[in-house]
Parts: C-alpha cells; structure tokens; sequence
C-alpha cells in the first residue's frame, strides 16, 4: 500500500499512524513524505512556487507524482528485479495506492502513468467530480497563492500552529472533537516551522487544480473506491458522479466525517480489503503468476465479478422496485379510511397508507399479504394481483402509491421470506428448502385458492422487474383465473429466455453471497445512506426520504431477511429459458418499461423489448416517463395504462366517456334565458 498523506498544518506521513497501527497484513505500507513535507523527518525544503516554475511542464502534480514514483521504482520494481536475478522467482509486484482529501490528483497521476505497477486506487474523501474536472483559473491561483505567501497571512498561520487554533479549526473536519493525540503531533515544534508552509501555500492556492483530470478519470482501467464518511453526507452526494463516469469505480462510507482513516482506522482497513479482495486487478487477469504478499489482500482464487461492489451492478434485480417519487407529508391522491391510514409503523418511524397485513398458511409456514376491496361503483373492476420485487428491505409496502390510485379490488402477497416486518416466517435455508421461483409461485397460488379466484371472478397479475417470472409462471399454470399478465420494468427477452446462470454457477455466486465482503456490503446497503446510494441507478430522479426510510426499517432489514435477495442475486430465478412459456401465454401481456431505462435503450438484436412484441402472441409494449421503478416514479402513469390496457375508463368519465368533472361544470353555466 502507497499511503498519500494531506498537505495541511503540521501533517506528513504521521497522519497515517492509526491506519498502520491497526493493518494487520503482513505486506509492506509505504508513507512517503512529500515533497516540502515532513522537514522534522530529515525531508528537505522545497518550494513548490519556485522550483515548479523550473519543469518544463509547470506541473505540481507531477512533481509529487514523480517523487513518489522514485520510491516505487527502488522499493517495489527494483525488489522484483532482485528476486528474479537472486532466487529465480518472476513474478510481478503490484501496489495500492491510497490517497487522502484533496491529494486525489497525485494518486490518479500515479494510476494513469504506471498501469502495470498500480493495481487499484483508493481514493479516501476526494474532492468532488466537478472540482476535479474543472481546473482553478490560473488569475484565482494567482491571487489565493499572494494572500497565503502575504505578511498578512504570518498571524494564520502562528494562530493555526499552536494547539488550540489547530483544535478550532479542524473541528469542521471531525465527526467528533479532534482527539489530543492527533493535534500534539500536528502542532509539535518541528513541523510547524516556516519552512513547512510554502507546501501548504501551495496546496491551498489550489496548484493541483490547474487542469482538468476528466481525461484520466474516464480512462483509468484500475478499480477505484471512493471512501467517504457518514457524516459528510452533502460532498458525498456530489462524488456520487466518480460511480457514473469512471469505468470501475465503487463508493463505501464508513464512521466519520473528512479526516479518515484517523477517524474509523479499523472500518477503513476493512473496506479497502474488501474492496481489493473482490475487485481483481484487470491487467494481471490474464497473465501467469500475478503475486499479491498479504494474503488478506490477494484473490481467493474465485472469479467474483459478479459481486461486484459498485451500486447498479451487485444483482441487477435486487433492488427489487426501488423507485420513489417525491415525499409528501401524506402521499398524494385519494386517501384511504382512518382506520386503514391506522396501519402498523414500521419500526414506529414510517406510517403506510395501507391496509394492515394478513396472515395465511404454507405447508407449515406463515406468509402475509395485503387486501384492498374495491371502492363504490368498481366492484366489478378487475381484482389486481401485485407482486413486489426482491431487494434491501422489499415487501408488499412498495405498492402503496398503486393502493392509493386504484379503484377497484387488490391483493399484494409478501413472496416468502419478504415481509418478516408484516409477521411472515423467514426463510431459513437450513430449516426450509425452497425451490425458486416454483415455491414463491405456489405460495401465490395458495393465496388465489384462499380468495377463490375462479373462471367467473379472475384477477389480473403485475410483476415488478426481476420477478418477472413468476409472473409468467403463474400466467401459464393458471390460465382460468389469471386474465392478463402485466410486466413492469421486465428484464431483457434474452435474460428472460436463455439460462442465464448455469448450477455451478449459481453454486459459487451463493457462497460468494455469504461471505465476509458480502456481510459488509449488506450491513452498508441496509444503512439509509449506503441504500440511497445504491438505488440511485434505478431512479429517473432522486429517491425520496419516504421510499429510503421504508426501505431500510430495522424489522425490514433483518439478517433473515437477506436470503430472498441472495436466491436473487445468484440467479435462482433464471436458472432456465422461460421463452416456452412466454410464447405460449393465452392472456393478454403488458409490458411496461421507462425512458430511461436501459432495457428500453438496448438496442442489440435479441435484446431490449423489441423481441416481447415480435415473438409474442398478444403483447403490448408501452413506455412511460422514469427508468426502473415506475410505482414510485410515475404511479398514475402506471395507473392509466393499465386501465387502458384493461379496457376501463378512466376514474374522471361517466358511461357516456365524458369527464364528470366537466359535466357538473356544463350544467351549472347560467342558462341563455
């Protein structure tokens, strides 16, 4: 590990001290001093205003960059030059470099400049993606750089040099009060001499900011983990970009605010472990004899693409319907009695509008469901059967907005061991062996038997994105009481008809979903801010609070609550070609899928929607506003196709097509007499 110190009051590669005291590897930790830094280490002074100005390239970057790149050569290329020559043993040496706050620039410099020698980047609270691809005026340097190097600036910096300054002004960077241990070493009289503060005058007139790093982000191939802390929330938000524009990058938050990994040694030291563990190096991916020294660091040996530690990609289904629409103190549309409004909270924080759940029996086993009855005058409408999707939280509450809109009858089921919130049994795989999705489509059944649905009295069943064949199934073992079939935000006809995971693989993707990475990436993704995080890519829009706090609910975030989403995540609902069934469906299908969402924008031949409509005998495809999670996204969109799609009017037209609302109005106009 190459650890990149800040530049600020007194810092140099102490500021790594805790990191260190806690890694318990047995690889090597390099913490360079840089350049100007570090004098009470035997460093040499250096000012960066003077002798940058000697480089042809005029860079401060690359000045910090090549110092460090003389150590890597002597300390890590000239080790493996001496192993060859000395013990015949060839093998490549790799590093991880760390960098931290606004050092972001050197270590992206290193990345980019030395492929073969730099496996990962780490980059712990960098500033944000807008800072780092717009570069400072060179008149802005100018002027900061005059204010720092000023008489005027003399009385700062004695100010911020003794301990009680020092104290006061990084609280903005602490979580908590910064302990005493770190201001003694800042403030200690042999690093907070004159000589230390042209690297600081430097640093804070922003000469590493005099280009754009665009190019470089967009192009480094090295996997690249974006560390912030819980507490500094609002320039998260703004990295939030690095996960979007960079071709392998990952964000982790832990314990903290700016000043990590003193704050949350040992949190930092496992998130990069996990992150190096589960991110192979790319460029040694095809090469014999790649050699990692920390076995805490090095590969198992699995091929773990697939868990992937970057939000979007860790299970394409398992956000299960993670989409919202803006909070409301109480959610728009026609709101239902007190006594359903009355609903459990969950967790006493989030009141649902919904009816309370239900309870029915399995072979032994307790699952639950909510039940709507149609409102006056829709009685007749078509009973919906909806089906929520698999992920974080998930259960029949991410339905509520469709609750809410919709006139006629409806029926949510919880799917087996979701909505343990509601009082259903967990699914435990050592108790209880389920077979999926055959099992979750027996439990439904179980349900439609319960309430009779029969050839006179039918239902209508909507299957939120992954969980679309279930939905399938249940449309083709139950063609006399299921009369339409609607997939909303359905994966690509080639994932749905191809064996998308093959058992072996499958095998290993579950173990892969138990493991220690995995525990620490649920217990982030179960917290409300790593959830959001990860949700983002489903979203059109920004998730709202309301979806978050649902989603993320103590009872709903269970550790017996993961098992549904790792059945998911491994591939268990696509173990095999659904495309018989979907071919050979007699109900009318509706396929439902947002603007943004990259199945629509697929374009592939066999892939995207094009194939639902060619291949099929009675599809209608249909695209509406948003991307992944249309309830929460465009819930009366959703609504007025399928009512369209069922043949109803719409909720405003009397018998004659006409909208009520107009014809009250008509009537009340003064006559001409």
């Amino acid at each position: 590990l190459i650890l990149i110190h800040p530049i600020g009051i007194g810092l140099s590669s102490w500021f790594w001290k805790q990191f260190i005291n806690y890694w318990d590897g047995t690889n090597e930790l390099l913490a360079p001093d840089l350049l100007g830094c570090g004098l009470e280490n035997g460093n040499d002074e250096w000012n960066p205003a003077a002798e940058v100005m000697l480089r042809p390239d005029k860079s401060t970057t690359l000045a910090y960059t090549e110092a460090i790149e003389t150590l890597l050569q002597q300390r890590i290329v000239a080790k493996a030059e001496y192993d060859f020559v000395y013990y015949g043993q060839q093998h490549e040496q790799k590093c991880v470099v760390v960098s931290q706050g606004g050092l972001a620039p050197v270590a992206l410099e290193l990345a980019a400049r030395n492929p073969d020698l730099v496996s990962h980047l780490v980059l712990i609270s960098p500033p944000t993606w807008a800072e780092m691809i717009n570069p400072l005026p060179s008149t802005d340097r100018a002027k900061k750089y005059r204010a720092y190097t000023s008489p005027m600036s003399y009385m700062t910096y004695d100010a911020l040099e003794r301990p009680f300054g020092f104290r006061t002004y990084m609280q903005r960077y602490f979580k908590r009060r910064p302990d005493d241990q770190f201001v003694s070493f800042a403030t200690e009289g042999g690093r907070v001499t004159k000589l230390a503060r042209a690297a600081i005058a430097s640093y804070n007139s922003g000469a590493l900011f005099d280009r754009s790093y665009e190019h470089d982000l967009r192009m480094i191939e090295q996997p690249t983990l974006i560390l912030c802390g819980t507490s500094d929330a609002q320039r998260t938000e703004q990295r939030e970009s690095y996960l979007f524009e960079m071709q392998d990058a990952a964000m982790a938050m832990v314990e903290g605010k700016m000043m990590l990994p003193w704050e949350s040694p040992v949190e930092v030291r496992n998130a990069i472990k996990a992150f190096v563990r589960e991110h192979p190096d790319r460029s040694a991916s095809d090469k014999a004899g790649t050699h990692m020294e920390d076995p805490a660091l090095a590969m198992t040996g699995q091929n773990r693409q697939d868990y992937q530690f970057k939000w979007g990609t860790y299970g394409e289904e398992s956000s299960g319907g993670a989409i919202l629409s803006e909070i409301a103190s109480s959610s728009n549309g026609e709101q239902m009695g007190d006594e359903d409004a009355a609903e459990n909270a969950i967790n006493g924080i989030v009141k649902l509008n919904m009816p309370p759940p239900m309870t029915y029996e399995l072979n032994g086993h307790t699952l639950t469901y909510r039940e709507k009855p149609a409102a006056p005058g829709h009685e007749f409408d078509p009973t919906l059967l909806l089906i929520h999707g698999i992920g974080i939280g998930q259960s029949s509450w991410f339905w509520e907005k469709i609750f809410q809109r919709y006139k006629g009858a409806i029926i949510a089921p919880d799917l087996i061991g979701c909505g343990l919130e509601n009082g259903g049994d967990p699914w435990d795989p050592l108790k209880r062996d389920v077979e999926v999705p055959l099992d979750w489509v027996e439990g439904i059944e179980r349900l439609m038997q319960n309430k009779g649905f029969d050839e006179m009295h039918r239902c209508v069943v909507v299957a939120q994105n992954g969980v679309a064949p279930i939905g399938i199934k249940l449309a083709y073992r139950n063609e006399a009481t299921v009369s339409h079939l609607i997939l909303l935000s359905p994966p690509c006809w080639e994932r749905l008809t191809s064996a998308f995971t093959s058992e072996e693989e499958r095998q290993r993707r579950h173990r892969d979903n138990i493991g220690s990475a995995a525990e620490f990436y649920f217990n982030y993704l179960e917290s409300k801010i790593g959830y959001r995080m990860k949700i983002r890519e489903f979203f059109k829009e920004k998730p709202d609070d309301r979806f978050i706090s649902l989603a993320t609910a103590k009872e709903a975030t269970r550790r017996e609550a993961r098992t549904p989403i790792i059945a998911m995540n491994s591939g268990d609902l696509n173990y095999r070609s659904f495309e018989a069934e979907l071919t050979a469906l007699v109900q009318p299908v509706l396929t439902m899928t947002g603007g943004n969402d990259r199945v629509y924008t697929d374009k592939r031949p066999g892939f995207g929607l094009g194939p639902y409509s060619t291949k099929m005998n009675n599809e209608k495809t249909v695209i509406i506003n948003g991307k992944t999670m249309l309830p929460w996204e465009s819930p009366d969109a959703v609504l007025k196709e399928i009512r369209t799609f069922l043949g109803l009017k719409d909720d405003g037209e009397d018998e004659t097509g006409r909208s009520q609302d107009m014809f009250i109005r008509a009537r009340r106009q003064p006559s001409l007499q």
